[in-house]
């Protein structure tokens, strides 16, 4: 995470991590990706494809936001997938 943005009076926080859950972007944007790593001829998540590429370069890059308004509860945590009850985090398999 990189800390808050405002735009336009709503409340995003910065991120380095890929994820299509709260991800906000343009259909451009993910044209790009699509192209790129050639996902339209594939049978992957574009999550699996993308994570670490976008989580290795600076936020300016990307410019990928969460979506967390004040006081919201939508979403419990932001430190990528983690299973709440075994606590392993997400190694692209569930």
């Amino acid at each position: 995470m990189h800390g808050a943005i405002e735009f336009e009076g709503v409340h995003f926080t910065r991120t380095t991590q890929y994820s299509q859950w709260p991800l906000l972007s343009s259909t451009e944007y993910h044209r790009k990706i699509l192209d790129k790593y050639h996902l339209s001829l594939r049978r992957v998540m574009i999550e699996t494809m993308v994570y670490g590429h976008v989580a290795c370069q600076p936020w300016e890059k990307n410019k990928i936001v969460i979506y967390g308004p004040d006081g919201s509860k939508t979403f419990t945590h932001r430190d990528g997938r983690t299973d709440e009850k075994t606590g392993v985090r997400d190694p692209g398999e569930w």
